[in-house]
């Protein structure tokens, strides 16, 4: 699949205050992992972009297979693996349910089929004794971070890089301007 080029797009993230965390039913399904007390951060396009462009237009980021094999792999540490975990009714990947990513290659044609067909999915980043960000991911949208109170600065530290932060109460309020 032929990458087209990202249109430069306003992104943003904010932290969700904590009395807004919980876990959906896909997020259940997809992470399973609830004996820690995870904070919440979401990473997101504007609300009022459209998904699907006119011929000829660039893709968002959220759609790019480039932007998410560098996003989802410069945020792993030195020590920590990634699985992509999808919905088992998504059927993808020769019906796996959880793929083990070893190299950047495999997580740029992993992310090439998810944002290709629109599948949301979990990026879990884990040590071999503990599960450290869960990440779901609905493509052209929007990413929920799920990480320890702990590694909040770095990972604001990090979404810095890609978007501005602003306040829950701001993103659903639609308050963000241009």
């Amino acid at each position: 699949m032929k990458e087209e080029v990202i249109r430069d797009e306003k992104l943003w993230y904010f932290q969700v205050p904590r009395g807004y965390v919980f876990f959906e039913e896909i997020e259940i399904l997809l992470f399973k992992e609830d004996a820690q007390q995870w904070t919440e951060i979401d990473f997101m396009r504007p609300p009022w972009i459209p998904k699907f462009w006119k011929a000829g237009q660039p893709i968002d980021a959220f759609s790019s297979a480039n932007f998410l094999q560098q996003f989802f792999w410069n945020l792993k540490a030195s020590d920590e693996k990634i699985e992509i975990r999808i919905p088992e009714e998504a059927k993808l990947f020769d019906d796996k349910i959880t793929t083990k990513i070893e190299t950047k290659e495999e997580l740029f044609e992993t992310m090439e089929y998810i944002a290709a067909y629109g599948t949301e999915c979990g990026i879990v980043y884990h040590t071999d004794e503990k599960v450290k960000r869960m990440i779901r991911f609905q493509p052209a949208e929007l990413m929920y971070i799920y990480i320890s109170e702990k590694d909040v600065p770095t990972i604001k530290d990090y979404l810095s890089k890609y978007g501005e932060e602003t306040s829950y109460n701001a993103y659903h309020l639609d308050e963000l301007n241009d």
